[in-house]
């Protein structure tokens, strides 16, 4: 990453503050200038980055006992993610039950409370948010959401709560990026991103936008890679930078992957290399301030996609169901050749033992980069 490219985002903070106090709590004016500063700083040529040395690491599963244990020994901590499942009518209403979620959590954590939760709601939650104030449909959906969150930190107050994907900016806006936008229309962005958001995540314990892969550069043409690279490493730094002004003082811990997830171009599903993984996911989000990370797979849920051909009730997940994920799976961790028995009990555990490892090996890369700016091999 370009460092300097911090210390600019940095100083259009700085800057959109004047526009933004009248709409923006004092609090998120101050966060602001503390960003500034901090990234100013490491804009300069001759100063390293401020990164933790040991940043927080969350990760949703790991399937192997083994994969779990080096976990353990590396600190890194799990997280809960309750789903969108657990009220199977806010997807059509637009409103959270409150009761059915928090039953749902009960019952799946059974009676242990994580130290660390993540509530999942994103259709039409994220789509209605992004209206903004004050439509009615942002007036409802941040009515709803803090109901619930509210409820759950009643419910189970020794759980660290967050919602995922809040805050959101977009990748590509009317055709263009974040490294190509204007100086105004960068400030227009960031004071409309804590406006809209800021309801929400002043209730919550830690914050997480997503910072996932989007672009494999082997599926780019020879002029699109470099250009495609420089926007999404632009993107996470525009993510980590409106979340710590929303979060203030709170973890900011942007969610990651080390597969390929749709929204882009790659190979979805696919492992992405170690070392580029890291280059562009870890280290920008590291840079810009993040406190550390969300490693999100829900790799049991996609092992059992995979091994059964199907998804749970038919539901239907473009460029991530059964088929892309027997293929990726089958390359990675199979050797190339597909199974003629996908039930096989001694398949599912050689991709429980693929995966697992894959997952807490980006892990240990994680905690190397940042301890001593060692890369993986690629």
């Amino acid at each position: 990453m370009n460092r300097s490219s911090l210390g600019t985002f940095g100083a259009l903070l700085l800057a959109a503050m004047p526009v933004a106090s009248a709409r923006i709590p004092s609090r998120i004016d101050a966060a602001s200038a503390t960003v500034a500063q901090s990234e100013s700083v490491a804009g300069r040529a001759e100063v390293q980055p401020a990164v933790t040395p040991d940043p927080i690491i969350l990760f949703d599963v790991l399937p192997s006992a083994n994969s779990r244990e080096r976990a353990r020994i590396m600190g890194a901590q799990k997280f809960y993610v309750c789903y969108q499942s657990a009220d199977p009518n806010a997807g059509k209403t637009g409103q959270i039950d409150s009761g059915k979620v928090v039953e749902a959590i009960r019952r799946e954590t059974q009676g242990v409370q994580p130290e660390w939760g993540m509530l999942d709601f994103e259709d039409p939650f994220l789509d209605n948010l992004k209206k903004g104030p004050p439509s009615p449909e942002w007036k409802r959906t941040v009515m709803t959401m803090v109901a619930l969150i509210q409820s759950v930190k009643t419910e189970f107050p020794r759980t660290k709560w967050t919602y995922y994907g809040v805050p959101n900016l977009e990748l590509w806006m009317d055709g263009s990026s974040w490294d190509r936008l204007g100086d105004d229309d960068k400030r227009k962005r960031i004071v409309d991103a804590v406006a809209t958001f800021e309801p929400i995540t002043t209730q919550l314990d830690w914050v997480s936008p997503t910072v996932y892969g989007k672009y494999d550069p082997a599926m780019q043409t020879p002029s699109n890679v470099e250009s495609t690279l420089r926007a999404e490493r632009a993107w996470r730094v525009a993510q980590v930078g409106v979340a710590r002004l929303c979060a203030g003082s709170k973890p900011v811990l942007p969610t990651i992957d080390p597969f390929w997830t749709p929204g882009g171009k790659a190979p979805f599903a696919r492992i992405i290399p170690r070392r580029f993984f890291i280059e562009q996911q870890v280290v920008p989000t590291l840079e810009a301030g993040a406190s550390g990370v969300a490693i999100w797979t829900a790799i049991e849920y996609f092992l059992d996609v995979a091994v059964q051909g199907k998804t749970p009730s038919g539901t239907v997940e473009p460029n991530f169901g059964p088929s892309e994920w027997r293929d990726a799976l089958t390359k990675d961790f199979l050797g190339g050749q597909a199974p003629t028995d996908w039930s096989d009990p001694t398949v599912r555990q050689a991709l429980v033992t693929g995966t697992s490892d894959s997952i807490a090996r980006a892990m240990m890369d994680i905690k190397q980069w940042a301890a001593h700016r060692t890369m993986p091999p690629q």
